[in-house]
């Protein structure tokens, strides 16, 4: 711990307020201080005029500058002891700068930026030469590091003439200004996620050939493809010395449509995403949370809103940047950061190399949402695409949800955590209508389940490989104990299926006949099937529930049940696989059905036992579990278990309806030393007997800490 440089401890970060103009260098550093944070993303231009013209920066440089403010913030700001991240716009550029560099798309038209006015730069213009420029300039300051907003490309760019060489540099084809075929396309992808890598990793050299201790860090990718945008997390992070994302800008539609969970699901990827992999570290990680909604800019949230988004992001290990306005400085969302940064500060030991502790993963995969129409909005991207059968984005939603409101705690993992990071930590593995899979991952999920592991999937899962051609058949077809057929069967309307409740995963659905996804595949079983009651020991499968025939009209009769499959049950190995034939995590994204739900939760609970429960709150309080191993009181370990409540009426939250006596039982061959309530600020009572700890919480309104120091390496 005592070797972790500065940005390697937790830390809130102030996104500097737009509006400071009036307010004097001096007082914007006491004011950062008073308001907890420990950093500040200082602006290094006026962006206020549709964006920046290149020319009118607060820093010495060679390109221009309006007056050196740089110079006289930085000794105020150490003084109070904040770090000083200069926040630099590589992306949005207005009509005084260089046109030249900006993105056109495939009929050459300069392509507007999403702010109502502005362009986007291109980062293999001359742009890219310009900006390096810059960051020599920064590095000449004794400033803390660079944040880069950017860069990133249109979904519609970029085909200029400095693209167009360098994509034929780059893989020996001419850039089409018609359709594309699909190996140039493929090309494509590739070439504008190699071209923002390299822009960051340039700008990187040149600000840390002047400055060494300098770090640097971008506007990342967060939960949608980078497709659009040309970002890869994974492929800049060797550039980066921390990953960032706004998972905590939220409202550019009604919040009612907005994940709850969204800040957290971003923080979760991240930490995944932060790490290089090979046994190192994880890069530390940053959600970016705005106190106004998106489009509203000036138009804070409720106190609740923000507190939930800083509890969910320094919940999952990251940490919390937030932006105000000057004239929003006494809203109740500014003073609830406040608050919350103060709480940060003051516990902060808890929080410092925490890891996490849960048992179970969700697949977030890269290569499916990148042949995917849905994309999740940002400043970067615009609205999302037309919806279309077996949608990732709205499948990896409705199982998160799922996981999220069952109460079983959980990471989000990648391909690369399958591929090189041993997925071995984890009993289970979610993988909602994950159809875009390499050979290697698959033969890695394979391992995964013959050692002993398990997974529930659904819909073309596998189906597909990496660039987004159908297969003849499922890469893991083995695993989930069916073949593929070329049926896909749907859109249907009014439809149903039948559950066989004799299992433990079906045992407590109240109902057995529940609505069938819009669409599902006609499976075959392997070996094929003759009857559901003969040779399960033998052939290791079991149907839990199959599709019903198709329903004429409303109010008629049910037809019978069809031989179409629609919950497997397999065994492979020493591990089992649930495969669900219909688009299920999707649909329970639209509808909620409280039978998929459970059937998820109770098919995890089965394959992947839990070791914490709570006695209330289920669908409202959720669990994030981390430890600290062997480095608490003297080598003991530490548990903690975060708590968030999200009981409101609907968004946006004006108040959480809090829980009394919440009790919490934790499964633990671990002696526990001591438990402790951190937003309480009070020990609890708790008892402990053969393997159970059983906990009473007060009181937990919309986030709670819940410590649990273990003798020895305990936990």
């Amino acid at each position: 711990m005592k070797n972790r440089k500065w940005f390697e401890h937790p830390l809130a970060i102030m996104g500097q307020m737009m509006d400071v103009g009036k307010v004097g260098s001096r007082r914007q550093a006491e004011l950062t201080r008073e308001l907890g944070f420990d950093a500040v993303h200082w602006l290094a231009a006026d962006l206020s005029s549709g964006g920046d013209d290149g020319r009118s920066y607060f820093f010495k440089t060679d390109a221009g500058f309006a007056r050196d403010k740089l110079s006289k913030y930085l000794p105020l700001a150490h003084h109070h002891g904040l770090r000083v991240i200069v926040y630099f716009n590589v992306h949005w550029f207005n009509e005084k700068f260089n046109l030249e560099w900006m993105q056109v798309d495939a009929q050459g038209q300069r392509i507007e930026a999403g702010y109502g006015a502005g362009y986007l730069a291109c980062v293999n213009s001359p742009f890219e030469d310009w900006a390096s420029g810059i960051a020599r300039d920064l590095g000449k300051y004794d400033i803390d590091g660079v944040f880069l907003d950017g860069p990133v490309f249109h979904a519609r760019g970029c085909f200029c003439k400095s693209c167009s060489g360098k994509f034929k540099d780059f893989c020996g084809l001419e850039l089409p200004t018609e359709t594309m075929d699909r190996k140039t396309r493929l090309q494509f992808i590739e070439f504008r996620k190699a071209s923002i890598a390299r822009f960051i990793r340039n700008f990187a050299k040149a600000l840390k050939s002047e400055n060494a201790r300098s770090i640097l860090y971008a506007n990342g990718c967060g939960l949608r493809s980078g497709v659009p945008t040309g970002q890869d997390n994974r492929r800049t992070l060797e550039f980066q010395d921390m990953l960032g994302a706004e998972g905590g800008f939220i409202g550019y539609g009604p919040l009612e449509k907005t994940p709850i969970w969204k800040a957290e699901a971003t923080a979760k990827l991240l930490e995944k995403q932060a790490s290089p992999g090979k046994g190192a570290s994880p890069k530390p990680t940053v959600i970016f949370i705005d106190h106004a909604y998106k489009g509203y800019d000036h138009y804070a949230h409720t106190a609740a809103e923000v507190r939930l988004l800083y509890a969910q992001t320094i919940a999952s290990g990251a940490n919390p940047w937030f932006h105000t306005y000057y004239r929003n400085i006494d809203t109740p969302a500014t003073s609830a950061a406040r608050k919350m940064n103060l709480f940060l500060k003051k516990n902060r030991a808890y929080f410092e190399g925490a890891q996490s502790a849960a048992k179970t993963a969700l697949l977030w995969s890269d290569r499916t949402a990148d042949f995917s129409k849905a994309a999740e909005e940002t400043d970067f991207t615009s609205r999302a695409g037309a919806k279309r059968p077996g949608n990732f984005q709205a499948s990896f939603h409705g199982a998160y949800d799922i996981l999220y409101k069952s109460q079983i705690p959980f990471d989000i993992i990648d391909e690369k955590v399958i591929e090189e990071e041993a997925p071995a930590r984890y009993s289970l593995i979610v993988l909602p209508n994950v159809a875009c899979m390499s050979e290697a991952v698959a033969g890695k999920l394979k391992d995964f389940v013959r050692a002993g592991g398990n997974i529930i999937s659904s819909f073309e899962t596998s189906l597909w490989d990496e660039t987004g051609e159908r297969l003849d058949n499922f890469r893991l077809a083995e695993v989930f104990g069916v073949n593929a057929t070329e049926k896909v069967f749907g859109p249907t309307k009014i439809d149903y299926i039948t559950l066989y409740p004799d299992h433990p995963i079906l045992r407590e659905i109240e109902q057995e006949v529940i609505p069938s996804p819009p669409y599902y595949l006609r499976v075959r079983t392997r070996p094929p099937e003759d009857d559901r009651s003969e040779g399960l020991p033998e052939i290791g499968w079991e149907i839990l529930a199959r599709f019903r025939g198709p329903l004429p009209a409303r109010y008629a009769p049910l037809p019978p049940t069809s031989a179409d499959t629609a919950v497997m049950l397999n065994s492979f190995g020493k591990g089992k696989s649930v495969y669900m034939a219909g688009n299920m995590f999707e649909h329970y994204w639209g509808y909620k059905f409280p039978e998929y739900r459970r059937i998820v939760a109770a098919a995890a609970n089965w394959l992947s036992p839990p070791r914490i429960y709570l006695d209330k709150g289920l669908g409202l309080i959720s669990i994030v579990v981390r430890n600290q191993p062997g480095d608490a009181k003297g080598g003991n370990s530490r548990l903690c278990l975060h708590l968030i409540n999200t009981a409101g009426a609907s968004r946006p939250l004006e108040t959480v309806l809090p829980f009394e006596n919440v009790g919490i039982t934790l499964e633990t061959t671990a002696r526990p030393l001591s438990v402790r309530a951190l937003i309480l600020d009070e020990e609890l009572d708790f008892s402990f007997s053969g393997a159970t700890l059983n906990v009473r919480l007060p009181r937990l309104e919309e986030y709670e800490v819940v410590v649990i120091d273990f003798e020895g390496e305990g936990e």
